[in-house]
This record gives structure tokens, sequence and C-alpha cells, in this order.
């Protein structure tokens, strides 16, 4: 589709979900003449083979004289029946769902929320319309999950429209949690004081030496410091998040608060106490950006907006910019795509196999893996056999003299400073970060807890808890064997 684009369409084809779509962009001509040609040549184009299509953009004019335009005409030049042709033509039909009873539908309320763009005439008469709209294939009705208007904050006279898009059929994604450390710098200073703390009460509580340690009990009390280590992180957090007040999302929150504040005034609902606050918060904004208090707090949406935006952009630069020993992991992290989309939309089963519901692809990946990663088990006859490729017995006693000997503080720290920094982490949601951050308290700590349970065979539960995900080794090829399994696990 490419030798037909132009500013005023753009056409792509891509995969989701195991369907091809077809996604169209359509800027077309305000004038009527042009933009009734511009659809009649859109409609002698030969599409590809595709399954649904998807079709925003600003076509400049309305289909439904009441829905779409505030001003009700019953006779006006702003329908296109070349629009209505090739819509039908591409079997196309509103994403926007229509009101059941629109006799029954506050109308203001359904043109605040989506129409898209606003003009005035004949005397300061202020209209708005739905210009900007999604189509889709009728098959694709289903799959549509929201249609919103979304206010930007740019310099443009056009309210954004986003379409939410899910696969009625595919399964609800359970991804893995994001990891808790490192915090934010809002709270770095505080979750590292409490970190320091919890360590260090519990390295006084060790003994010295693991002559009188109970490996099982101290095993057990690892596992409880990491989780209530993680759960005192995530309080810490919170509590600096709430306490902030001038961070650009919570002057966004609450802008955004008292602007459904004076819809629900405008709308005539019964005046609350939080709607009052917002009110009035509301009246101490800047005058002259359109008279009313609804503006005003738009204007002000739109200003913190582009602060956002413009704040975001200079911290780009920042991070992007290099230095004499700077890696380049922060230019390719916002263009490489390597790990931007692991999740399986679709998996066939294995051969030998009887096919699984949509929901049971871990179960699918397992039939084809488990004869790999759980073979049958040697035989006593066979690892003799092995063994005596080695040698005499006595060949690597030299060598294997270390093993017996305890865990040193300088061995842990060397096994520390190995960690790379920034790396995933595993279920405990801990990441590297946490053991080289605080490694002058776990060094000493894990120096005990190692000599102890390695002499009693006895280690953490959580030492056999791995997060399991996939990696594809190819394109979208459904076969289990096209994703490699990868373990994150934890110390």
């Amino acid at each position: 589709m490419e030798a037909h684009w132009s500013s005023h369409f753009m056409a792509v084809t891509g995969n989701y979900a195991g369907a091809t779509l077809l996604f169209v962009c359509i800027y077309a001509p305000h004038r009527r003449a042009q933009r009734e040609n511009f659809y009649r040549h859109l409609s002698k184009l030969e599409l590809p083979r595709v399954d649904k299509i998807v079709a925003g953009g600003d076509y400049n004019c309305t289909m439904d004289s009441r829905l779409d335009r505030s001003w009700y005409r019953k006779v006006s030049d702003h329908e296109s029946p070349a629009l209505a042709h090739l819509l039908a033509q591409w079997g196309l039909v509103d994403a926007q769902a229509p009101p059941d009873d629109i006799d029954h539908v506050d109308m203001h309320d359904y043109y605040e929320t989506t129409h898209t763009y606003e003009y005035s005439f004949g005397g300061g008469v202020e209209a708005t319309a739905r210009l900007d709209r999604w189509y889709v294939s009728a098959p694709l009705v289903e799959w549509v999950a929201s249609v919103e208007v979304w206010r930007t904050g740019t310099q443009a006279d056009h309210e954004a429209v986003r379409l939410h898009l899910r696969s009625p059929t595919d399964p609800i994604r359970v991804r893995k949690p994001a990891r808790v450390y490192p915090p934010p710098p809002i709270a770095q200073d505080a979750v590292s004081a409490a970190i320091t703390q919890r360590l260090q009460a519990f390295l006084d509580t060790l003994p010295d030496t693991g002559a009188n340690m109970d490996a099982g009990e101290w095993a057990t009390a690892w596992d409880q410091l990491k989780v209530e280590t993680r759960k005192e992180t995530l309080l810490i957090i919170k509590q600096r998040r709430k306490m902030a007040r001038a961070t650009y999302k919570q002057r966004l929150r609450r802008l955004r608060r008292q602007e459904s504040r004076i819809q629900e005034d405008m709308k005539g609902c019964p005046p609350s106490v939080e709607m009052i606050t917002d009110a009035l918060d509301a009246l101490n904004l800047q005058d002259g950006f359109g008279g009313t208090p609804l503006k005003w707090v738009r204007h002000a949406i739109d200003t913190c907006t582009r602060q956002h935006a413009a704040t975001h952009r200079q911290r780009l630069f920042r991070e992007g910019g290099y230095h004499s020993g700077k890696t380049t992991k922060a230019f390719f992290n916002r263009i490489s795509n390597k790990y931007a989309d692991n999740e399986v939309h679709r998996l066939d089963a294995a051969a030998g196999h009887t096919a699984r519901g949509v929901h049971e692809k871990a179960d699918t990946l397992a039939d084809a893996w488990t004869p790999i990663f759980q073979q049958r088990g040697s035989t006593p006859e066979a690892r003799a056999e092995v063994l005596e490729w080695l040698g005499p017995r006595s060949a690597y006693t030299a060598v294997l003299e270390g093993l017996t000997e305890p865990v040193t503080e300088a061995e842990v720290a060397e096994a520390f400073g190995a960690l790379k920094r920034g790396k995933a982490c595993g279920p405990d949601r801990l990441s590297n970060d946490w053991y080289r951050d605080h490694a002058d308290l776990l060094v000493p700590i894990m120096t005990r807890l190692y000599n102890c349970w390695i002499a009693a065979g006895v280690f953490p539960a959580t030492f056999l808890e791995a997060d399991i995900f996939c990696l594809k080794k190819g394109g979208g090829i459904p076969r289990p064997f096209e994703l490699q399994a990868a373990r994150l696990t934890q110390l």
C-alpha cells in the first residue's frame, strides 16, 4: 500500500492475536467536493488480503446529524455519501456504539465525551462535532474494549481518540511482577535507611559460628526477612508518593478531578463536599482562557501536560547524552524491540498430544518440553562407566579439597561483585542492585548462613522457586519449540 501513501492516506498491515489487520489512517480534505472525490478514489483501491480492517482519522464530515454534531440541523452539506459507500464497500462500522435510547440520553454529556472538534459561528455560537472517528470491520466489533476522547495537551484544534482492542478469545495475560528494588528517587533514601536497619538487626541475631545454628530455622528466617523487606519497601514507596504534592502526575490527577466535578455540577448533580472543594480550587486558576471554570481547568490540564512532556524530553536527552566510559544502553533501550513482546498469542499442540484450551498455554508448552527437561534417569552402571572416564578417584583430591572448606566472606563478596546491576529479578522481586547496595551487611550474613546450610544440607524453600517466561526464537510461529524457556531464580 506504500504506493498510495500521501498526506491524506496511509495504510500498514500488522498481526495481533493470530489475525492479520490492515490499519488505515485518513485525513480527508475539508472542502466537500475534494472530500467526496477523495473517498471515491479510496473505494477504487485494491486492498491486501487481510482478516480485518481498522480505519481511523479525521474524516472532516459527520454521518449522524444528531449524534455527531451539537448544532443540530436536518438539512446540511456535512454528510458524505461517498464515505457511506466506502464504508459499505470495505465492510466497516463505527467503533463508537450509539446510545440505545437517544431520547433519554443527556446529549450534552454525550457530546462532551465523544466530540473532538470545537468551533464557533454566527455571532459567537459555539458548537462541537465528532470529526475524528474509528471504523472497524464488523467481525472486529467484539474486539472493541472502549473508545475514548483523550486530551493530549498538544497545540492542536482536535482532540485525540483512542481505540482499545482486546481479542475476546485470547486469555488475560499474567505478567511477571515488577521488581521492588531499586526504589524511585523520591523514596531512595528512606528505603535505604529502613533496609540497613532491618539487615543490621538480623545480623545482630545471627550467631558468630554455625555450630549452634538450626539450619531449617534460619532458612525460614531468611525467607521471612526478604518478605518483610519487600513489604516495607513497597509501603515506604507508597507513602512517599502520597506525600509528594508537586509531581506532574498528581497535578494532572487533581486537575482532571476538578474537571469531572465541574461536569457533574453542569449536569445538575447534588453538590457534595468534594465537588465544592474542587470547584473552589478551579476558581484559583488563571482567568482569561475561555471565561468559564471548565475551560480554565482544561487549559491548565493542557499546560501541565505540555510541561510534563517537555520535562520528559529533557530527561531523555540528558540520559541519552554520551560521555567517556558510558555504555549505549540508554540509547538502545528506547528503540530495541528484542524483549518488547514476549506474549504468546497462539500455541499449537505438540506432536502426539491433544490440543488444549486457549487458557492452557503453560500445559501446552509443558507437553513439548517435558521429555527434554525430565528425561529418564540414568542407571548406576551407566554412571559408574562415565566416572571411569575421569581416571582414578584420587586424581582430583587436590582440586576438590577446597569444597570442604568453609565459605569465606571474600568469596561471598567476590560473588556479589560479579552480579550485574539492572538485571531482571526473581520471585523475591529484589534485583542484583539490592545485594550490591547492601553488600557490607549481606556479605557477613550470607557467609554465616551458607556455612550453616551447606553443613546441614538444608536450604531455604525459595531457592527452588523461579519465574519461567518464554523468549521467542523466531517470528510468530505458533510451535512450542519456537519458544525458549528462561528461568529467573533468587538467592
